[in-house]
């Protein structure tokens, strides 16, 4: 966009001074780090594969303090529906893992990010230790925070979570 004499100017320019670009907002806020969309995207990745390896600690360690965990449904109806703490999403990852054999090989799709979110359309298999297969779809959304992710709201087909684990 080009200003007009007199206009400031838009966008990341500072219009009192037309060559500098502002300070990023990583050099200062309130002891948070700011992380670029790509390192979001890359700290996405990272956990996720942590799915395939069955590996709760790595999940767990990924996760802030504070973090939680939602899956959309009913909690009266499906367990694993509703807001977790991390403590409850640890007990809830350890629980996963026990039924599959081998981990739960976790396919990102696509993603996209803006700011501190990360969203995350993502394919799932794995074959539970009664030979079942389970394949599911998700989408998630991840909002980091200091390199980890602070939370996430998962978006899954919970009636083949109950078709295929009772």
């Amino acid at each position: 966009m080009v200003a007009d004499a007199g206009q400031a100017r838009v966008g990341p320019w500072l219009p009192d001074k037309p060559n500098r670009r502002p300070i990023s907002p990583q050099t200062f806020n309130s002891g948070e780090t700011t992380m670029s969309i790509e390192e979001n995207k890359q700290i996405v990745r990272e956990f996720c594969n942590h799915f395939r390896t069955s590996n709760a600690d790595g999940l767990i360690d990924g996760m802030t303090e504070d973090a939680t965990w939602w899956v959309n449904g009913k909690p009266h109806l499906f367990s694993s529906a509703g807001t977790k703490t991390r403590a409850e999403a640890e007990a809830m990852f350890r629980n996963m893992f026990s039924a599959y054999t081998d981990g739960l090989e976790m396919t990102i799709i696509n993603m996209v990010g803006e700011g501190d979110s990360v969203a995350a359309e993502a394919q799932s298999q794995a074959t539970t230790k009664s030979g079942k297969l389970y394949e599911n779809e998700y989408f998630f959304l991840f909002k980091i925070r200091n390199g980890k992710i602070a939370v996430v709201r998962e978006y899954t087909d919970l009636m083949h979570v109950k078709e295929t684990f009772g």
